[in-house]
């Protein structure tokens, strides 16, 4: 039996399937965001608050699953 040690949470085939798919699309959006405010010059702290606020954008799912719980910008 697996579970997310952050929650006790039982997880499922299709919930790692289902949280696999939508990684590799935060990660690449994360990344973009990253480089393109780097490349407008807009300072750390900036960047560092719209990662933040598309972190807590993500499904309830995904932020349980990476143990992360909001965090503020």
């Amino acid at each position: 039996m697996n579970k997310l040690s952050s929650t006790g949470r039982i997880i499922d085939d299709a919930f790692k399937e289902n949280f696999a798919k939508e990684a590799a699309v935060v990660d690449a959006q994360r990344k973009a965001i990253y480089e393109s405010e780097k490349a407008k010059g807009t300072p750390i702290d900036q960047i560092l608050a719209k990662l933040f606020d598309h972190m807590n954008s993500q499904s309830s799912d995904y932020i349980e699953a990476t143990g992360r719980y909001h965090m503020k910008s």
